[in-house]
């Protein structure tokens, strides 16, 4: 069964282009590694996500992020 988790976070408002190519590509890694899927959108310094995998990866990785 596919465990669900959806965030919203706020973003440093010195947030810049390199550093969302950055989460972006560390994300990417981390998650692949792990077996997880979702989305991550960016918009007027909101973050949402969507991670989906087995309950142990996605609350490992969610940690993580925190």
């Amino acid at each position: 069964m596919i465990y669900q988790l959806i965030y919203l976070s706020h973003a440093n408002p010195e947030l810049t282009y390199t550093d969302l190519n950055n989460i972006l590509n560390v994300s990417k890694r981390n998650n692949a590694a792990l077996a997880i899927s979702g989305i991550l959108i960016y918009k007027d310094d909101l973050f949402i996500q969507l991670l989906e995998g087995s309950q142990e990866n996605v609350e490992l990785i969610f940690e993580r992020i925190k």
